[in-house]
């Protein structure tokens, strides 16, 4: 018998507001006005390096979600792997030059999207970033067009 784990990070996102929902480790950052938040701060669990999935069965005690109102321009949602990097350590505020980084290649001209997408892909796999985890590093970016 094969139990897989998963955590979760999520974001509906719509013209007057965003709903964030997590189980686990990982994180979301947004845009809202010319300021950058993180959406929820991951719980922290007992012993160093262990998560919540939402394959436990007490997944929904570990539940959060956060509403935004406002039309929140930037989306960020990432794993675990990359957090310690993107996000400040005690505050867990975003790291502008980061997000600012990838966001300029995401808002990119139109047609210019596998540049942005292979600028994004080698900064992951990059001896910066894979030094400083071990960890899975997967983002999924998008913005309002």
């Amino acid at each position: 018998v094969f139990t897989y784990a998963s955590t979760l990070v999520g974001a509906v996102v719509g013209p007057e507001g965003a709903l964030f929902v997590q189980v686990g480790d990982g994180a979301a950052a947004y845009k809202l006005g010319d300021e950058r938040h993180t959406a929820i701060v991951p719980e922290e669990s007992e012993f160093l390096n262990t998560t919540f999935f939402v394959t436990d069965e007490e997944a929904q005690s570990h539940l959060q979600y956060r509403y935004v109102e406002g039309p929140v321009e930037e989306i960020a949602l990432f794993t675990d792997g990359i957090s310690g990097l993107v996000l400040h350590p005690g505050t867990h505020d975003p790291h502008d030059p980061f997000f600012e980084t990838v966001f300029r290649n995401v808002r990119a001209p139109e047609g210019q999207d596998e540049a942005a997408s292979a600028w994004l892909t080698n900064m992951l796999q990059s001896d910066f970033v894979t030094s400083r985890t071990d960890d899975d590093t997967s983002i999924v970016v998008a913005r309002r067009s």
